[in-house]
């Protein structure tokens, strides 16, 4: 029987093929953590006609921990105050001679209710981008500059002026509590930044830090201060009261895998009202995420997958802030500023199976 010569085997063929070019290598996942899932419960968004050229500011009034149900706009251009409330979207527009201190950005954060005419006294204020380089406040007439740019305001209840400054190259912070009504300085004890190494050895360079705290405004009580950082990786880390290192929560805040997503950045962080919880958003003008913490049991949620909300509103990215347990979100359009807000839908926390801290 003849034989059959079979030429299609490809090993018949020796070539030597041209290498292939190395692909990028695909950012590295970071590690999944059970924490606690929260949803978007709702979502409004409306716009509102401020009748103001540029509405500068627009800034939730908050005394300690209780929410004041309304939002104090601020026009640099007009000089014009806003008085808004969300719930029945009623507002007041009331011109107002104040000093700035040639800062291009102001942010009321409490005005008094009983009084006739409004004068710079009844108002509790601050302003930032100045040309001087310093952060400038009024507190009921009293001025007041620090040098350092705050990681957090607080006002109190008699209209005091709680304040956390970070300096940045010594990566120190200071606490200072300016008096509402006689004008005297408080100045707390300097501390350093809390330790971004963990026992694993993962390091977190600070790129932004700004804190929540419990101020003793009674003659017993108890204060404390909690750290909230963004590393230069993008990750979220948290501390306890005690500066301890809690958790590193791996959200992903890059583009193109390898460079974060550049400002405007917002970090708003909450103590709620019962003291029970510590909350975080962290707010771009098309995207943010949000993490709950609760105090006691230590317990983190953090929204459902991809852990992130994106959206798009008209008008110029003015910033955003908790208002209560929802997240406040607003644009400048038009005159006046789209507002929208956000309501989520938070599980039980009072206990949960072991969280990954790294």
């Amino acid at each position: 029987m003849g034989s059959s010569n079979n030429n299609n085997y490809q090993n018949d063929v020796l070539t030597t093929p041209l290498p292939l070019p190395t692909p990028p290598a695909p950012p590295t996942p970071p590690p999944s953590a059970p924490y606690l899932i929260a949803y978007v419960l709702k979502t409004t968004s409306e716009f509102y006609d401020f009748h103001v050229s540029n509405l500068t500011s627009l800034t939730p009034e908050n005394v300690g921990y209780t929410w004041q149900n309304r939002l104090l706009g601020w026009s640099q251009d007009s000089k014009s105050l806003i008085t808004f409330d969300p719930n029945t979207g009623k507002f007041n527009s009331t011109q107002l001679d104040i000093a700035t201190w040639l800062c291009s950005t102001c942010r009321i954060l409490k005005i008094r209710d009983d009084v006739d005419v409004l004068k710079s006294s009844d108002i509790v204020y601050c302003c930032s981008d100045c040309i001087s380089g310093s952060y400038h406040c009024s507190v009921n007439g009293f001025h007041f500059q620090v040098s350092d740019d705050p990681c957090e305001i607080q006002v109190e209840k008699s209209s005091d002026l709680y304040m956390v400054t970070w300096q940045y190259s010594t990566c120190t912070l200071q606490t200072t509590t300016f008096n509402g009504t006689d004008g005297s300085v408080k100045i707390g004890e300097t501390s350093s930044c809390p330790n971004t190494t963990t026992p694993t050895a993962l390091l977190n360079p600070i790129r932004n830090l700004v804190t929540s705290s419990k101020v003793l405004t009674r003659a017993f009580g108890e204060t404390w201060q909690m750290d909230t950082v963004i590393s230069e990786r993008g990750d979220l880390v948290l501390f306890d009261r005690f500066q301890n290192l809690t958790n590193v929560i791996y959200f992903g805040m890059y583009s193109n895998g390898t460079t974060m997503e550049k400002d405007p950045m917002i970090i708003s962080t909450r103590i709620d009202e019962s003291i029970e919880h510590r909350l975080i958003a962290i707010i771009y003008p098309t995207r943010f995420y949000i993490t709950r913490q609760n105090l006691q049991s230590g317990c983190v949620t953090t929204l459902s997958g991809p852990g992130y909300v994106e959206y798009r509103f008209d008008g110029s990215f003015g910033g955003g802030a908790w208002i209560g347990d929802d997240l406040m979100l607003w644009y400048s359009d038009r005159g006046g500023a789209n507002i929208a807000t956000f309501q989520f839908d938070f599980p039980s926390d009072l206990s949960c199976s072991p969280q990954k801290p790294y």
